[in-house]
């Protein structure tokens, strides 16, 4: 711009504004094109000798010391500017950018340049420019970041200030009608506000039981939805939260080590929780470091509840009041209760809870030993050429007397099955202290009425348990069937998930002898387990995690079993098998179908099932005839093919069986062994001849397909039987 066209046209000279302006814009010039600091700085000068009032040259002077990062001077100028033009909106912008600064743990130059220039400041500014900023700001959150600033640098005794502002918090949640527990401000209090206030000395004199009661509740709530939901966005995340706020760890500037240390959902719940303990006058210890172990930190709560003179059993049985545990054990049990109860459900479900960190690939499933009690006998099989005295009326009882060897086979403890015990002893034994006393059991009762714990899945997955654990049998039969219901509705389960829920189902069925019941969720379960389903588990064992013995009556066995279709499919053919023992051996007049059935069923644990297999041909012979259209599609055991080929001879007792299907053609491949030829009829022998061809077949896939096409007539015969 050049003189001549700033000149007024009737004066002949400059006006005070017109020439303002031209100082800024020659300084700009001067730094610009020439970069010419000195020039710049010396234009910039002269402007604010001449106009001490005109805002733009005094921010251009300190946007000057800004870019030569001139801390010292900047903030003398920015001193003068929030003096002289605090209402001017360049420099409220750059006041506020200071306060988010201050907030923010960037390292940045600029962040770094604007800290700086405020610590430069006197204590009486800074503190007007943060109230300066708190009357600007119309966002309650950035507000509220604003106000906790204040109270940290300038108010550290500022206790009402302090409730009121979680008071705020809490109530704008309320009354925006704000559904989901994660939201931006449920985290600022978390994160930001209440590791500070509890902080605070004296503050108990000024907050009520039920405030600090009420906090804490919303605590644990939040961080139990963050630890459940570690990798999804929720509405209000990170991204909706003020300038330095994404998180825990890092943040406002004053008042160091107050925030969030670094670490996981868990550590920084124990760290709300004993800041709490501490500015209430609890008893803390209690509360077990935050890097403890599940075991150690309930190691910790027993240690003071031997202590305090408590125990896990007091107040059941009208004990005096001093008897019931100190709030802080309600308090450490119930965060120990749902650390230990999701990491259980975690280990149990890697797919649904992949946000625990396992060292393993499969779900795994609680389940009852079919057997308990003939875990320690073993079985030694006649040689399989041993025919039948037919004068020995004998006859096995198959609940007591039968011979067996383990089909479920516990492995040493491993690094899993420790970490999956630990994890349910310890919410086991919470569980117990929360439900100790009238007094915590109303109290714990209500919490998980108020945060709708029934609609946690990986609670209800540990409840479940528990209830199995306990030998509750009818309770935990209605929540897994409402786990089965709610798949119809909300929540759907996947394949593994209702596979593992119907097996569970079947187990507690059996146990309570509802073997109709049983059966049909296991067939029901088999329908899914088909569709994956590869050949292979030539063992056909099931070998588990691990095991524990479980209460209710004695002798009970559960076993950790991994989830697979390879170790779930034994556990279901055993317990039909058992079904079948129990429904037809121990009837005299069991039935022809039910019998072949049971001889199908059989084959999958040959030999473990010979004396039993024993007990059915007894029957046949005895009765003279028997009748199985099926035979032919599922028996292959060559050991039974010859059983029932000797059946047919004069030694055998020449039993007259029709095992062939209605309509049969087949064709002689080669002479089966015992006899059978003689005085056999050619379409038998022929389709004997046939089956013995197929001994090889793979036994899990034929019993498999037995299960899904016979599925109907199996739950008949049990049924009638």
């Amino acid at each position: 711009m050049s003189m001549d066209t700033c000149t007024d046209s009737s004066e002949g000279m400059k006006t005070p504004q017109v020439l303002s302006q031209w100082f800024v814009e020659k300084s700009q010039t001067c730094l610009k094109q020439q970069n010419d600091r000195f020039a710049c700085k010396a234009f910039l000068l002269t402007a604010k000798s001449i106009y001490p009032q005109n805002f733009e040259i005094q921010y251009q002077a300190y946007c000057y010391e800004k870019s030569a990062q001139d801390v010292k001077q900047a903030a003398s100028i920015l001193l003068e500017m929030f003096h002289k033009f605090q209402q001017e909106p360049q420099l409220l912008e750059e006041l506020q950018a200071i306060s988010k600064a201050l907030q923010g743990d960037s390292k940045d130059t600029q962040t770094s340049f604007l800290k700086d220039v405020y610590e430069h400041l006197p204590t009486t500014a800074q503190k007007e420019i943060l109230v300066l900023c708190i009357d600007q700001c119309q966002n309650i959150l950035e507000k509220s970041c604003l106000q906790m600033l204040l109270l940290r640098r300038f108010n550290k005794n500022g206790y009402e200030e302090a409730v009121s502002l979680v008071e705020t918090l809490l109530n704008t949640e309320k009354s925006e009608g704000v559904k989901h527990v994660i939201n931006p401000y449920r985290k600022l209090m978390v994160y930001k506000i209440l590791p500070v206030i509890l902080s605070m000395e004296r503050l108990s004199q000024h907050c009520s039981t039920r405030q600090y009661s009420k906090w804490l509740q919303k605590t644990i709530e939040f961080f139990v939805t963050v630890a459940v939901q570690p990798h999804q966005k929720h509405v209000g995340g990170g991204e909706h939260l003020p300038h330095g706020m994404g998180g825990g760890g890092g943040g406002m500037a004053g008042g160091e080590g107050t925030e969030l240390p670094e670490g996981s959902v868990w550590d920084n719940l124990q760290h709300i929780l004993k800041l709490l303990a501490k500015s209430v006058h609890w008893e803390t210890g209690f509360i077990a470091p935050a890097e403890s172990g599940l075991g150690e930190s309930w190691s910790v709560i027993q240690k003071h509840l031997k202590k305090s003179g408590s125990s896990c059993s007091s107040g059941k049985d009208g004990d005096s009041e001093e008897a019931v545990p100190p709030k802080p054990a309600f308090y450490a049990s119930l965060v120990l209760l749902l650390r230990a109860s999701h990491r259980y459900a975690a280990l149990m479900n890697s797919q649904l809870h992949a946000g625990a960190t396992s060292h393993h690939h499969h779900s795994q499933v609680l389940l009852e030993d079919l057997e308990p009690k003939k875990r320690s006998k073993k079985h030694k099989h006649a040689h399989k050429k041993r025919k039948l005295e037919a004068d020995k009326d004998s006859h096995i009882d198959s609940d007591e007397s039968d011979d067996v060897c383990d089909v479920i086979q516990p492995s040493e403890m491993t690094a899993l099955s420790s970490e999956i015990t630990e994890a349910f002893h310890t919410a086991m034994n919470c569980w117990q202290l929360l439900n100790s006393n009238e007094l915590f059991q109303k109290d714990f009762n209500w919490l998980l009425r108020r945060w709708r714990a029934e609609t946690w899945l990986w609670f209800n997955s540990f409840q479940a348990d528990r209830l199995l654990y306990l030998g509750e049998n009818v309770q935990a039969v209605a929540m897994l069937q409402t786990r089965l219901k709610a798949e119809h509705d909300d929540t759907p389960l996947d394949n593994q998930e209702r596979i593992k829920t119907l097996v569970q189902l079947a187990s507690i069925y059996h146990s309570m002898s509802r073997l109709s019941d049983a059966c049909d969720s296991i067939l029901e379960a088999i329908s899914i387990l088909r569709e994956n389903y590869v050949e292979g588990n030539p063992n056909r064992g099931i070998v588990s995690e691990g095991s524990f013995a479980a209460g209710g009556r004695s002798g009970r066995v559960l076993h950790i079993i991994p989830a697979t279709p390879t170790t779930l499919l034994p556990y279901c053919i055993q317990l039909v098998l058992l079904a079948f023992k129990k429904r037809v051996l121990h009837r005299a007049d069991s039935n022809d179908t039910g019998l072949g059935h049971l001889i199908v069923l059989m084959q999958y644990y040959w030999p473990r099932d010979e004396l039993l297999f024993n007990e059915a041909i007894r029957r046949i012979r005895k009765r003279g005839h028997f009748s199985y259209h099926s035979f032919l599609s599922y028996i292959i055991n060559i050991d039974i093919l010859e059983e029932f080929a000797y059946l047919k001879t004069e030694d055998g007792g020449k039993v007259n069986l029709d095992l062939l299907p209605s309509s049969s053609s087949v064709q002689r491949q080669r002479t089966v062994t015992r006899g059978v030829t003689r005085g056999g009829k050619e379409d038998f022998r022929a389709a004997m001849e046939r089956q013995v061809m197929r001994c090889n077949d793979n036994v899990e896939g034929v019993i498999l397909k037995f299960l899904s096409e016979e599925r109907d007539s199996i739950k008949l015969t049990l049924a009638d039987s």
